[in-house]
């Protein structure tokens, strides 16, 4: 039975050829800690971190919810006030990928014109402290498109 665990069979495959009853089958593998998940070490965590400070820069687009004024739960007013057309802020990001250096802008819209000004302000930043952008990771295949485009 350990043999047939250690060269990796599922316990209905070990039940099969051992015909063993099962809590004897599982007590014996927990006592020798032949557990699938204990008979190899996890696979190592992929990380990846670019050599040098400004070399890549991760951007991406929040959508956030804005509330416009506190709800039922907050005043216990008893009754459910519902408020229309509070409407979205969007949360700009750009984080360095060496030094974590993170740059954020809440603007009112996600088109490309806001999406392509936040980068051009965030790319002023590492040029302040001497250093210059290489490559950028977006979190979306393209930027935002405008809706009148």
């Amino acid at each position: 039975m350990l043999a047939l665990r250690r060269r990796r069979l599922p316990g209905f495959q070990i039940a099969r050829a051992d015909q063993a009853f099962q809590g004897l089958r599982l007590r014996l593998l927990r006592r020798h800690r032949l557990r699938l998940a204990q008979l190899s070490p996890p696979p190592p965590v992929v990380r990846y971190e670019r050599a040098h400070p400004g070399e890549l820069l991760h951007f991406d687009i929040k959508k956030l919810a804005r509330i416009a004024r506190t709800g039922h739960r907050v005043t216990a007013t008893g009754s459910a006030i519902t408020v229309r057309g509070a409407g979205w802020e969007f949360l700009h990001i750009a984080i360095d990928d060496h030094s974590r250096l993170a740059f954020a802008q809440l603007l009112p819209d996600e088109t490309a014109q806001s999406a392509i000004a936040f980068l051009h302000t965030a790319l002023l930043l590492p040029k302040a402290r001497r250093q210059s952008p290489a490559r950028l990771l977006r979190q979306r295949l393209l930027l935002p498109r405008s809706r009148h485009a």
